[in-house]
């Protein structure tokens, strides 16, 4: 019942903030329906079957009403548009540098919304083993295409470092981006380099 007085209050502050000639007439039909704050006999905790006495003026966020869904924008998930012909290269980077950078500025904000589309797990990356050996708490690598170090005997959790296999144009694996090494991850880091 409270969702429902909101909506009406939501669309009644619409309607009237738009000047429309019938801005009066979700009033009305709540006056007709005897739903009056003002009203004792008809309080919100009788309207809504409860003891606790609420008005409408409790509700701090009202529930968007359909036509207010409509209007917000939904972020889309778009898988970025990564293979680009030579000839039309030109072109692609002209038409994404227009407008100050309007387009190259939409793909690299999509990219968080597409990246978490993917599902990514990094469970090995989160164990507290592993947790002191990334440098940020948000940048850490995903369990697929982690690089794996051989094993230092003794110390299971040895294979990671926080660096990522990237593919190349038409190689797999062909390169790796890492993070800059910390004091207790320089060794593994030119471990890493050694081994690959």
């Amino acid at each position: 019942m409270l969702r429902t007085l909101a909506r009406l209050r939501g669309k009644r502050r619409k309607k009237g903030k738009a000047g429309d000639s019938n801005s009066n007439d979700l009033d009305a039909s709540a006056d007709n329906e005897s739903i009056s704050r003002n009203s004792s006999k008809n309080s919100m905790s009788d309207l809504a079957g409860c003891d606790d006495a609420a008005s409408v003026d409790d509700v701090i966020d009202p529930v968007p009403s359909d036509e207010e869904k409509e209007d917000e924008e939904q972020p889309k998930v778009v898988k970025p548009d990564t293979e680009i012909r030579v000839d039309d290269l030109y072109d692609v980077y002209n038409t994404k540098h227009a407008d100050e950078d309007r387009l190259f500025r939409a793909e690299f904000q999509s990219m968080p919304a597409y990246v978490a589309s993917l599902n990514p797990v990094a469970d090995y990356a989160k164990l507290p083993q592993n947790k002191d050996k990334n440098r940020y708490k948000n940048v850490i690598t995903c369990d697929d295409s982690r690089v794996k170090l051989s094993p230092i005997e003794g110390d299971v959790y040895s294979d990671y470092i926080n660096s990522s296999f990237i593919d190349g144009y038409d190689i797999e694996r062909k390169f790796i981006a890492a993070q800059g090494p910390k004091e207790n991850t320089s060794e593994d880091f030119w471990r890493m380099i050694w081994e690959y």
